[in-house]
């Protein structure tokens, strides 16, 4: 499973910066500039909820991609 990678497709999918999703999320550049670049490989789902949300999908979508991605 690789959710840096569905991440930073999606965003590209939806036209999103990694700074978009961090206003929507309320998370830090830091933190998500770690998970676009795949040093966190298994965030809390807390997370994964609320970056699903910033790129209007669902979890299991988000989770589905973070599959098809390996």
């Amino acid at each position: 499973m690789d959710i840096a990678k569905a991440v930073r497709d999606a965003a590209k999918t939806k036209g999103l910066s990694q700074a978009d999703i961090c206003r929507a999320t309320g998370m830090s550049d830091s933190y998500m500039s770690q998970l676009f670049n795949g040093r966190i490989p298994d965030p809390k789902a807390s997370s994964v909820y609320k970056i699903a949300h910033a790129l209007d999908m669902t979890v299991d979508e988000l989770l589905e991609l973070a599959e098809i991605a390996q």
